[in-house]
C-alpha cells in the first residue's frame, strides 16, 4: 500500500516493467535475494512462486530488487517516497510468499501500541498508511494458517479509523482466505455513502422490515400459546421491526400486557423494566452506567450474588453473558440492545450519575494496565464533569483527573494513529483548563498541534502552536517555546532521546542545548 504522495515522473522517463520471469528464474533471483541479506534465509522458499496477481508498479519494485538496488535507489527510480518504496517492498514480497529480513521486526513496531506497549520508534509523519500495512500482514498471515473470519458487530459505533482500517483490509488482503462480516444499520450510509459497494471482492445486503407473515411467524416462535389477538394488535404495533416485535411479546409473556401497549418502544422497555425487584432494576441502573458492555467486578464486591441477579436479568433476557472476556479475571456482560441500556441510564436521576461515573472511573483505574482503557475511563469522568457542572459543584480535583484521563487517552489514540480522535480528545481537555494555566494546557496545546499536524489539518496545527507559543512566552517556558516554533515550522521530529533530526547529520544536537537556542532565536511566531 503506498503510504506516501507519488512525485510525478519527468517527461521522457522511461517506464520499465519487469517481464519474462518464469518459476525458475524467479526462485533463482529470491535467492540472490536472500544471499544478498535481503531476505530471512531462514524462510524455505516457495517452490513455485509466481508473478500472478502481482501489479505493474509490483513488478517495477521486483526488477529493481533483481538488479541489487535497495529501498532507497528504489524510491529514487520510482520517483516515490522512502516510505512508499518500503511498504511496496513488503507487499511485493508477501505476494511471493517470501519474508523480509527485517519484517518481523516491522510488524512488532507496529503491533505494541495494540497491546498498550509504547513503541521504540514513534517515527515521524502520519504513519497510519504502514500501520494499517503491518495489521494487515499479521491477519494474513494468522488466514495462511487457517482460513479466518472478522467479525464486526453494530460497526455504526465505530470511529473512522477503524472504519478506514476495515476498508484497507478488504481492499488490499489478497492470496489467502480472508471473510470479513460487518454488521450496521443504515445511518452508517450517511457517514459511507459508498460501504460495501463499488468493490469487486466485496457484497452488501440490505434487511429490510419484516412482512405481516414473518412478524406472524415470529410471535408464533415467541408465544407458547395461540394468543390472536394479542397477535393481531401487535402486527400492527411492530411494524416489521423484529426488535419491536420481540420486546412486545416479552412484555405479554412477562404479564404487563393488561396494562396496555405503550406507544413507542421506549415506553415499552421502560415498562417491562418496572418488572424487575427494586435491587435488580438498580443493578440495571448501575450496568447501565459503565456502558453497553460491562463487567461484574464494575457493579460491587460481593459477586456471588451479582452473578445470580445477572442471571435472572439475562433469563429475561436485558443483557446476556458473553463467552470471552476482555478484561483478564472478570465476567462481561453486555445489553441485549442498546435502547435497553439507554432507558435504563435516563431512569437514573441527574443528581446521582456524577457519583455514578466516578465509581465506574475508580473502578477502571483499580484495573492491571489501566493504559489499555484509557478511552472509558476519560468517558466517564467527563460524563461526571458534566452532571456535577449541572449541579455546580465541580471540585478542581475533579477537574484535574478528568484533564489527565483525557491526555492518557489522547496519547493511546495518537499512539494508534488515531489522529482525527486525539485532536478531539486533546480539545476537550484544553476546554476544561483555564486561558491562564501554565503546565498541562501547554502541553495539552503541544499535543494537539501534533496531532492536527499528523491529521494533515496544517492550518489548524499551526494556530495551535501560536496558541502554544503565546502561552509559553507568558509562562516563560523555553521548553516549550522552542517545541511550538519547532511544530509551526513543521521541521520536527520526536524521539525518545529528544533528538531533533535535520538533513545534516553535523547538525544533530541534544534537545535541551538546540531547544534553549531555538527559543531565544525564535520569533514572535
Amino acid at each position: 500500500m503506498a503510504t506516501g504522495t507519488e512525485r510525478p515522473r519527468p517527461p521522457g522517463r522511461a517506464h520499465a516493467t519487469a517481464t519474462g520471469l518464469g518459476a525458475a528464474p524467479l526462485r533463482a533471483a529470491l535467492e540472490a535475494l536472500a544471499r544478498r541479506g535481503r531476505l530471512d534465509l531462514g524462510v524455505r522458499l516457495p517452490a513455485q512462486p509466481s508473478l500472478a496477481g502481482l501489479t505493474p508498479r509490483e513488478l517495477e519494485v521486483l526488477r529493481l530488487l533483481v538488479e541489487g538496488r535497495s529501498n532507497r535507489q528504489i524510491a529514487e527510480e520510482l520517483f516515490i517516497s522512502g516510505k512508499t518504496a518500503s511498504v511496496h517492498v513488503t507487499n511485493l514480497l508477501s505476494k511471493l510468499g517470501v519474508h523480509s529480513r527485517l519484517e518481523a521486526a516491522w510488524l512488532e513496531r507496529h503491533l505494541r501500541p495494540l497491546v498498550g506497549i509504547d513503541s521504540d520508534d514513534p517515527g515521524s509523519g502520519d504513519r497510519r498508511g504502514e500501520a494499517f500495512a503491518a495489521w494487515r500482514r499479521l491477519l494474513e498471515a494468522l488466514a495462511d494458517e487457517q482460513p479466518l473470519v472478522l467479525v464486526f458487530d453494530d460497526l455504526h459505533w465505530a470511529d473512522d479509523a477503524l472504519l478506514d482500517f476495515v476498508d484497507h483490509v478488504v481492499d488490499w488482503a489478497s492470496g489467502v482466505p480472508i471473510l470479513v462480516l460487518a454488521t450496521a444499520r443504515p445511518d452508517l450510509l450517511d457517514r459511507r455513502p459508498a460501504w460495501g459497494g463499488g468493490r469487486a471482492n466485496a457484497t452488501a445486503i440490505r434487511l429490510s422490515a419484516l412482512s405481516p407473515e414473518e412478524t406472524a411467524t415470529l410471535f408464533g416462535a415467541l408465544f407458547a400459546e395461540s394468543a390472536a389477538g394479542v397477535h393481531a394488535d401487535l402486527l400492527e404495533r411492530a411494524g416489521g421491526n423484529p426488535f419491536y416485535a420481540e420486546e412486545f411479546a416479552r412484555m405479554v409473556l412477562d404479564g404487563l400486557g393488561d396494562r396496555g401497549l405503550p406507544g413507542s418502544v421506549q415506553g415499552l422497555i421502560a415498562a417491562r423494566l418496572d418488572g424487575p425487584a427494586l435491587d435488580e432494576k438498580e443493578l440495571l441502573q448501575n450496568a447501565a452506567v459503565v456502558g453497553r458492555v460491562f463487567w461484574t467486578g464494575s457493579l460491587g464486591d460481593d459477586r456471588p450474588r451479582l452473578e445470580e441477579a445477572l442471571h435472572a436479568l439475562a433469563r429475561r433476557e436485558f443483557v446476556r453473558r458473553e463467552r470471552r472476556s476482555s478484561i483478564a479475571g472478570e465476567t462481561e456482560y453486555s445489553f441485549r440492545h442498546t435502547l435497553i441500556r439507554d432507558v435504563a441510564y435516563e431512569q437514573i436521576p441527574k443528581a446521582r450519575r456524577a457519583t455514578k461515573h466516578l465509581v465506574a472511573a475508580g473502578w477502571i483505574e483499580s484495573l492491571p494496565r489501566r493504559e489499555d482503557y484509557a478511552e472509558m475511563l476519560s468517558s466517564h469522568y467527563l460524563r461526571a464533569v458534566e452532571y456535577a457542572d449541572a449541579d455546580g459543584v465541580v471540585s478542581e480535583e475533579l477537574v484535574e483527573r478528568t484533564v489527565r484521563a483525557l491526555r492518557d487517552a489522547g496519547d493511546r489514540a495518537l499512539s494508534l494513529h488515531a489522529y482525527p480522535p486525539a485532536a478531539g480528545v486533546y480539545e476537550r481537555a484544553i476546554a476544561l483548563q483555564p486561558d491562564g494555566a501554565p503546565g498541562p494546557r501547554g502541553e495539552l496545546l503541544l499535543a494537539l498541534g501534533d496531532a492536527l499536524a499528523r491529521a494533515g489539518d496544517q492550518e489548524r496545527a499551526r494556530e495551535t502552536f501560536l496558541t502554544a507559543a503565546e502561552l509559553a512566552r507568558r509562562s516563560g517556558s523555553a521548553e516549550h517555546l522552542a517545541r511550538a516554533a519547532l511544530g509551526y515550522g513543521g521541521r520536527f521530529v520526536w524521539s525518545r532521546a529528544w533528538v531533533i533530526r535535520s538533513s545534516s547529520p553535523s547538525s544533530r544536537r541534544p534537545w535541551p542545548s538546540r531547544a534553549r537556542r531555538t527559543a531565544t532565536c525564535a520569533p514572535a511566531c
